[in-house]
C-alpha cells in the first residue's frame, strides 16, 4: 500500500488537542467514525503528552515543532507551525516500519 492522506486543521485550532485531530486523521485513514476506531492512539503515544507538548506557552503562543509516530499500520508526521495550524500526514508503514518498536522522532522550535 503506497497511500498518503494529509489532514490540516488551520481554523480555529488554537484550543483544539493534536491528539484529537491525529484520531480524526486516523479515522479517515480507515474509513470511520473515530468512535470506532479500531487503533488505539494510547498503544503508541500518550495523547496527554503530545498535547503537552504543544500546549500554549507563557507568551500566548502554540509550542511548534514535528513529531513521526508509528501507529500500527500506519506513519504519522504531525507538524505545528507557528500559525497554530496542525498538519497531520498518514503514510502506510513498511513491513520493517509496522514492527519497528523504535521511538518517535521529535522536533521542536520554540
Amino acid at each position: 500500500m503506497n497511500e498518503t492522506l494529509r489532514m490540516s486543521e488551520n481554523e480555529g485550532t488554537f484550543g483544539t488537542h493534536v491528539s484529537e485531530v491525529l484520531v480524526d486523521a486516523l479515522a479517515d485513514w480507515h474509513a470511520v467514525d473515530s468512535h470506532e476506531l479500531t487503533v488505539c492512539v494510547y498503544d503508541y503515544v500518550d495523547p496527554e503528552a503530545l498535547d503537552t507538548l504543544f500546549c500554549t506557552t507563557r507568551a500566548g503562543r502554540r509550542r511548534e515543532g514535528t513529531v513521526i509516530v508509528p501507529l500500527d499500520d500506519v506513519v504519522a508526521t504531525i507538524t505545528v507551525t507557528a500559525t497554530d495550524a496542525v498538519d497531520i500526514s498518514l503514510e502506510a508503514a513498511q513491513p520493517a516500519e509496522a514492527t519497528s518498536a523504535s521511538p518517535p522522532y521529535t522536533e521542536l522550535s520554540g
